[in-house]
């Protein structure tokens, strides 16, 4: 689970590293091993992601519309009295 997605800020580049490091493992299905020898590409299987967003407006940052295509998006409104 990612709570509040649209945290990480954005760099000098306009990029949310956070967002493309798991942009890479969603669209790859795997991440690179970091061992001092190699960097083996090491696949992930059975994995599901799942975030959430704060509502619209105030400090969220925008997030990559290409990263946002890898998932299925709901709005789920709050409950009235």
């Amino acid at each position: 689970f990612i709570d509040n997605i649209s945290m990480p800020i954005i760099d000098i580049y306009g990029t949310q590293q956070p967002i493309a490091l798991l942009k890479l493992f969603i669209e790859r299905k795997g991440l690179f091993d970091r061992s001092p020898k190699s960097l083996a590409w090491k696949k992930v299987i059975d994995v599901q992601c799942l975030g959430c967003l704060p509502p619209p407006g105030g400090s969220n940052n925008k997030l990559d519309p290409r990263f946002v295509s890898q998932f299925c998006a709901l709005n789920i409104t709050t409950p009235s009295d």
